[in-house]
């Protein structure tokens, strides 16, 4: 991990910007920024300062995961921070430098413990991947497109839980995947929209017309688009539909 307190400089790697591919170049970091990008042999690199050989590789922006479950062995729904912590370093190996630990359905006692190692880890630290919040993933999703998800702790929509479950996380609840056609969902949406918290539409088994509701409420995303959701028909065109053909809905995808 690069140290904000001291100045680095990573050379000898292939520079991967949004526009373009550089080679050839070094990047001057200071207190966390980047504040210049130069010929390696024109920079000047004063003593005292760490330099990163990148050893011929590529050097990109950090990775931000919105929807992590687990790594290295441990799982967010563990409990406890050293799962958590093992989770942010295990990530942190291969570019992740940010990231939300998401839950999943699971009985309300086990969420809650998930939730609160989550926030001890976020005042903390992990020394790793930094924690910018909670992915809620569950439990008000459908039966139907449950996946992985445990069917008997599944449950209706309820504002009043999910305050619970984020004053479990210290707030920190940022994302929140349900199924928009669940009784109570609706509503959820329009507390969730209100209070700057993304719903996303996930494990549904909901109709296009569903989602539209669910859209008109605040709906704003899709959680992992083409798994574990009503599927594209020609009579219905589904959860897949609407998310192909809404502009107001951003789609997480599994790229594996």
């Amino acid at each position: 991990m690069i140290k904000k307190d001291k100045k680095t400089i990573i050379s000898n790697g292939t520079i991967i910007t949004p526009f373009q591919s550089l080679e050839n170049k070094a990047i001057s970091i200071e207190k966390g920024k980047i504040t210049a990008i130069k010929e390696r042999k024109v920079m000047d690199i004063p003593a005292g300062v760490e330099v990163i050989d990148a050893g011929n590789g590529f050097v990109v922006p950090g990775f931000i995961d919105i929807h992590v479950h687990g790594g290295g062995g441990s799982d967010v729904m563990d409990g406890g921070y050293e799962a958590v912590k093992q989770v942010a370093t295990t990530h942190s190996r291969f570019g992740t430098t940010a990231f939300l630990p998401t839950t999943m359905t699971m009985s309300k006692d086990k969420i809650i413990e998930s939730l609160k190692s989550i926030h001890e880890a976020f005042i903390k630290g992990t020394g790793a991947a930094e924690i910018l919040g909670v992915h809620l993933e569950g439990p008000y999703i459908s039966s139907e497109k449950k996946g992985a998800q445990k069917e008997k702790d599944i449950k209706k929509a309820s504002i009043g839980e999910f305050l619970e479950f984020n004053q479990a996380s210290g707030n920190l609840i940022r994302i929140v995947t349900l199924a928009p056609e669940k009784p109570g969902a609706i509503d959820l949406i329009r507390w969730l929209h209100k209070n700057r918290i993304i719903a996303s539409v996930g494990h549904s088994n909901a109709t296009y017309k569903q989602v539209q509701e669910g859209i008109l409420a605040g709906l704003s995303h899709v959680t992992h688009t083409f798994n574990a959701m009503r599927g594209f028909n020609h009579r219905e065109p589904g959860v897949v539909g609407a998310a192909l053909s809404s502009p107001k809905l951003i789609l997480e995808m599994i790229a594996d």
